[in-house]
């Protein structure tokens, strides 16, 4: 079975508006501005139709009950999350490969039987006070003792959390409820009588000009009283668009402060000491030229990561009773840290050895080193967290090939035991997971994982996936997740290419492709889809190109200006109009990774490499599946309507151009194991119909 090319004529018809701006003496064109009001009734018409069109396309390529199929099949395996110990109960993730959405999980000694804390599911439904949109757990944290569960609901995919308190032993919830907080953790006290987050204004009655993402405050809250009961600790409304990540030590002697602004990776570092009644909040480390993070805290001994003259990370401890003083801990080396833990009288520091997780040892008072924790394989570590008391942690490792694995750390000994074991529907030495070098435009050195099914010839036939995500210093290690097993079992090539701009090398790999050197990620992303249609794994008609977020802006940018070298692009909740990503929600945040178009020499930068913007009329673009979800209020789908008009609008040649909309999840996609499944199986669908994949005979 086949399906025609969508011809120009069969989109939807999108006004085009005489909407022309100056930039700096650049006249910018904006024909479709309008689409940026997601209440125009214009909009919401033009919207349905595209998402008719997507349905229509995708639901009769025979390709979508395949791989339905294929990935419900991988899908179904039971998997399990980092586990945490708190007051001597054990709390982690787990889905039994038949849940809609993880649970929390609680064991109340290491020998018992768990059972579920917390399901989303009991959330979710018409009577939820979220016109029944999909519930999820962003946040919890258990008290000291172990007897009170903090945690945060999202809802339908906003970024904005709701917080309440569970009683552990009998599951039930107290009467709080916190609302108006958003990117927020929180931080218990020593007793567990309350609490530290993070909270925004609500709306005034008449909100037209009410901006939710600026001044936030931090609190506490005391567990049975009102939130507007709740004390006011710290707040700068002369710095309104900074941001506040709140925490506590582990024995509560200290709250932490990381006061960061938008996406800039340097952060302010300010600490209370909350054995002593009145302390004033004070400056710890008080440059704000470099990253702190948080490691571990007892009495007056912080850990801490940093960045401060040294671009791949180290180890330093501060007593904030000496605020301006520091000591080294463990020295920059030639691998970026990634994190860190201590545990007893140990510190566990994971380091990216090209773009894969090692873990070395030293001791935690005197960074003396004890050896290396040894690993199943190259893949991504996750965890090591515990009180520097205590004598056991867990983390969580996983591969291209292998789902999570759960080990328990005795750091008396070092030895490690598996605490949960994932179950497996297919082989996973079935597959090869390799890492290769390759050379970009300016003759930088750039890996890139490539995996397959070991029975998959290289003769230049196989249909490939290549993904990036290159942004804002974030490392993209190896990480198992359904779709890249299902598209290999069917015979295809999954590669993922660690371009700059990402955190892989630390700090210096991030600034070569941020800002005004953002090119530089989009043209080590074309030099990946060139190398592997060179070296026999496949050719660029059967190449795909596929990110989400800051990917889904890479990747739209590198097929809009090498249409050659591939043969569809699936670009993901991109933010794809740089010169108009400031204006919408927290997109202002962003302007310390993309820069600014007020800024003349941002605006030639950002116009060079802007998606929307470099489209052309009468050139031939490969297919194209556009994705968004009208809830989120992140990266705002007014990106990818404008970006879906402008490409059906300029499209000369057959391919198609499809604009799916997900109507009712947001940024984070639907964390619904259905859902999730229909979003996923649409996007590998549009890539096996598109670059040829052939039908199994079983099917």
């Amino acid at each position: 079975m086949t399906i025609s090319p969508t011809r120009a004529t069969d989109y939807p018809m999108a006004r085009r508006d005489d909407l022309v701006e100056d930039h700096h003496g650049t006249a910018v064109a904006d024909p479709y501005r309008w689409l940026e009001d997601p209440d125009d009734p214009q909009t919401q018409q033009w919207v349905a139709a595209q998402h008719r069109l997507s349905r229509e396309y995708l639901d009769r390529s025979p390709w979508k009950r395949i791989i339905r199929e294929r990935l419900r099949a991988v899908w179904s395996l039971r998997t399990c999350h980092t586990a945490l110990v708190q007051g001597g109960r054990y709390f982690f993730f787990h889905n039994d490969g038949e849940q809609e959405q993880d649970t929390l999980q609680v064991m109340d000694s290491p020998d018992a039987e768990s059972r579920v804390l917390l399901d989303p599911a009991e959330f979710c439904g018409p009577d939820n006070g979220h016109d029944g949109a999909v519930a999820t757990i962003s946040y919890a944290t258990a008290s000291p003792d172990g007897r009170l569960l903090a945690y945060s609901m999202s809802y339908g995919g906003s970024d904005w959390q709701e917080w309440r308190i569970r009683e552990v032993s009998t599951g039930r919830d107290l009467p709080d409820q916190l609302l108006w907080s958003k990117f927020s953790s929180a931080g218990w006290n020593a007793d567990g009588t309350g609490f530290y987050y993070t909270r925004y204004d609500a709306p005034p009655p008449e909100a037209h000009d009410w901006d939710p993402d600026r001044d936030p405050r931090v609190v506490f809250h005391r567990v049975g009283t009102s939130q507007d009961d709740d004390e006011l600790i710290y707040q700068d409304p002369d710095n309104p668009e900074q941001g506040i990540t709140v925490g506590t030590t582990e024995d509560g002697a200290y709250l932490l402060l990381f006061i960061w602004r938008g996406t800039d990776t340097t952060n302010l570092l300010r600490v209370k000491d909350l054995r002593t009644p009145g302390a004033a909040i004070a400056e710890l480390l008080p440059s704000a030229a470099a990253a702190y993070s948080y490691i571990a805290g007892h009495g007056d001994t912080l850990w801490l990561q940093t960045d401060l003259d040294a671009p791949r990370g180290r180890i330093i401890t501060v007593d904030p009773r000496r605020p301006d003083e520091f000591t080294q801990l463990v020295a920059e080396a030639d691998d970026a840290i990634q994190g860190a833990g201590v545990i007893s009288a140990k510190l566990y520091v994971a380091y990216l050895t090209d773009a894969a997780c090692r873990v070395q040892i030293f001791h935690r008072d005197d960074g003396q080193p004890l050896g290396e924790l040894p690993l199943p394989e190259r893949g991504t570590l996750e965890g090591l967290r515990s009180a520097p008391t205590g004598t056991e942690a867990f983390f969580s490792f996983t591969s291209f090939t292998r789902p999570a694995t759960v080990y328990r750390l005795d750091a008396s000994d070092d030895s490690v035991t598996v605490f949960f074991a994932p179950t497996y529907t297919f082989d996973p030495d079935s597959f090869l997971a390799e890492q290769i070098w390759y050379d970009s435009a300016d003759g930088t050195r750039v890996p890139m994982w490539v995996c397959r099914h070991r029975d998959v010839p290289l003769d230049g036939s196989a249909p490939t996936f290549l993904a990036a995500y290159g942004g804002f210093g974030f490392a993209i290690t190896p990480t198992f997740t359904p779709g890249p097993i299902a598209w290999m079992q069917l015979g295809g090539v999954y590669a993922l290419a660690n371009v700059r701009g990402g955190g892989e090398f630390g700090e210096e790999w991030h600034r070569a492709g941020s800002g005004r050197n953002k090119i530089k990620a989009v043209e080590d992303l074309i030099a990946a889809a060139e190398w592997l249609s060179s070296h026999g794994y496949t050719s660029p008609q059967r190449l795909g190109l596929g990110g989400i977020s800051n990917g889904g802006t890479l990747v739209a940018a590198a097929a809009v200006r090498r249409p050659d070298v591939c043969g569809c692009v699936i670009p993901v909740n991109g933010v794809l109009d740089l010169l108009r990503f400031h204006q919408f929600t927290i997109g202002w945040s962003w302007v310390f990774e993309y820069g600014s178009a007020e800024d003349p020499e941002d605006f030639a930068a950002l116009y060079e490499l802007s998606p929307l913007h470099r489209l052309r009329s009468h050139q031939t673009y490969p297919a194209t599946l556009i994705c968004t979800a009208t809830r989120d209020d992140r990266v705002v789908p007014a990106h990818s309507y404008k970006f879906a008009a402008t490409l059906q609008h300029t499209q000369s040649g057959t391919a198609p151009v499809l604009l799916r909309v997900d109507l009712t999840s947001g940024h984070a996609r639907d964390a619904r194991a259905t859902e999730g499944l229909e979003d996923l199986s649409d996007r590998w669908t549009f890539a096996a119909h598109t670059l040829g994949m052939r039908v199994p005979p079983e099917a």
